[in-house]
This record gives structure tokens, C-alpha cells and sequence, in this order.
């Protein structure tokens, strides 16, 4: 079965006459004949009484009659749907973010577009690295950003670019002993309570690193997967943590949490990186918010 033979078909029963479905469709009237015989011996039906010139659907014809028209009415609207979709008139963008980027990052490029692109319309997930990758992977989204590094996302199928970078920040409360000192030492951290991350927490690789290479223990840290109750423990006095500027910058600026000077920490970068499958690429949502997040990363 094919397209061209369900429009013969279709044409057939409109116009009643051999002659002219041929005409109107341009074909030989023994290729419509053709047409018809083919879908007859496929599905094994009669599909027209034939009585002289005179014809009629069978029960099967009048079947396939009001299917084949749905099914033609979806291919005719094809077309039109993609030059909607390419005019970004119709379309559905699906982007999985960490929940850092969708506080801190995305909103501003989530306004962008939508001042560009209105009628997309635009879903997003928030989770975890590991959650968002999954999604990724089973093509529950088609863009994910995350924080991390190219060659965090060691999937040869992936297309990596970053847009923004983040430094990370050693913070302590107000009334913090080690708020008075004007710096602070590695090993003064094996005398204090940690905020620490959970292995599903972005942060977690480069603070880890940090501690490593800086030779202090994690026997005294409370682990949390989440930066926003790091934030809260710290400025409950619970410990020190380490954590990207941005969610404690204003923080910062209202003098609830203090920024400690630490050696070896303020080479510690994170990128903000988006990426995608290449085996599957993007749709013209998809490209027209990279073009967004294109114009940020040269910012």
C-alpha cells in the first residue's frame, strides 16, 4: 500500500469514473485500474461494486474510505506543519537542566526566547546530573544543560558546548570563627564541620578534587545532594562548605554568609555546559535556542 494508491482510491470513490480520476489525477486510466487491483489483493477485499459504468463501495470499501482520508489529511498537513515549525509558529522544545541552572542560568535565556519564539511551546525538567543524562538518553529531552565539564559528558554521541562558567567559593557564616580571620588554611578544614556532596551533586567531582590534592579528611562532613541546603546549613552554623558563587552571591552581598580566602581554591572554575545526542540532532526549536545559548557563551 502506498500513498499514491489510497489518493487513486479516494479519487475513485469521489469522481465514480475511471476516466476521470485518470484525468484528474494524471495517470492512465490502466494505471488506476493498477492502483485499485493492488489494494484489493493486499488487503484481499472487494472494494467496489461494479455494475457497468456504475460503481459502489462495498462494506470494506466504505472502511478503507474513511480511513484512507485521515490518513491523507495527516500526510497533506505535513508540509505545512514543518514550514510552521521552521517559523517557529508551532513547535515543543523539552530542555533537562540542573536545579542550579534553572535558578541561576536558564531564566534569563528562557525569557530570550520566549520573546523571540512565543507559540513554542516549552517544557522543562529539573534534576540531577544522572537524571537528566538518563532523559537525555531515552529522548525524554533534547537539550540538557548541566554544570561540569566536556569531558564530564564522556558519551562520543554527545555535543558539548559550554556557555558560562561558575567559580566555586569556600563560605562560612557571619559568626563563623574562621569569618574573622583574613585567611584560612587547608588544614584549618580538618578542625571543622564540612558541608559535603553527594556523588549525584555536580559540585561534588571539583570539591572532592579540592580536598584531595589539599590532603584534608572528610571524616567530620554531613553529606547533602543539594547546594541550596548546603547554603541553608551554613548559614545555620552547622559547618563551612564549599559552593559555586552564584548561589550564595547574594548572599554574600547582604553579609549573611562570608567568602574565606583559601589556597589553591580560586583556580577552581565549573562550566555550564549544554549538550545534546548527535545520532538524533535538534528540531528548529532545538537549533533557534542554541543560537541563544550561543549568543550567551560569547557574552
Amino acid at each position: 500500500m502506498s500513498l499514491h494508491q489510497l489518493r487513486t482510491f479516494c479519487t475513485l470513490v469521489e469522481e465514480g469514473s475511471f476516466t476521470r480520476t485518470a484525468e484528474r489525477l494524471y495517470l492512465s486510466q490502466p494505471s488506476v485500474s493498477q492502483h485499485i487491483a493492488t489494494l484489493e489483493k493486499e488487503y484481499d477485499v472487494i472494494l467496489f461494486n461494479r455494475r457497468g459504468r456504475s460503481l459502489s463501495l462495498t462494506p470494506e470499501g466504505n472502511a478503507l474510505y474513511t480511513l484512507a482520508l485521515d490518513v491523507l489529511q495527516r500526510s497533506d498537513s505535513i508540509p505545512g506543519k514543518f514550514r510552521e515549525m521552521q517559523a517557529m509558529r508551532y513547535g515543543k522544545l523539552e530542555l533537562g537542566v540542573s536545579t542550579y541552572v534553572g535558578t541561576m542560568v536558564l531564566p534569563s535565556l528562557v525569557a530570550a526566547f520566549r520573546n523571540e519564539h512565543p507559540d513554542v511551546a516549552m517544557t522543562i525538567q529539573t534534576g540531577n546530573d544522572p537524571d537528566i543524562q538518563d532523559m537525555l538518553r531515552r529522548g525524554d529531552i533534547e537539550i540538557a544543560i548541566l554544570e561540569g565539564n566536556a569531558r564530564t559528558f564522556n558519551d562520543k554521541d554527545l555535543k558539548t558546548f559550554t556557555i558560562g562558567e561558575d567559580h566555586i567559593v569556600l563560605v562560612a557564616s557571619k559568626d563563623h570563627p574562621l569569618a574573622a580571620l583574613p585567611s584560612v588554611t587547608p588544614s584549618h578544614l580538618n578542625e571543622e564541620q564540612l558541608i559535603l556532596y553527594e556523588k549525584d551533586c555536580s559540585l561534588c567531582p571539583f570539591v572532592q578534587e579540592y580536598l584531595m590534592e589539599q590532603r584534608v579528611g572528610q571524616h567530620r562532613g554531613t553529606f547533602v545532594n543539594s547546594r541550596d541546603v548546603a547554603r541553608a546549613f551554613v548559614k545555620a552554623g552547622v559547618g563551612v562548605a564549599f559552593i559555586n558563587h552564584g548561589t550564595v552571591a547574594e548572599d554574600l552581598k547582604r553579609g549573611d554568609l562570608v567568602s574565606l580566602s583559601i589556597e589553591g581554591l580560586e583556580m577552581k572554575r565549573i562550566d555550564v555546559v549544554c549538550f545534546y545526542r548527535q545520532s538524533t540532532g535538534l528540531g528548529f526549536a532545538g537549533w533557534a535556542f542554541r543560537r541563544i545559548l550561543e549568543k550567551r557563551a560569547e557574552l
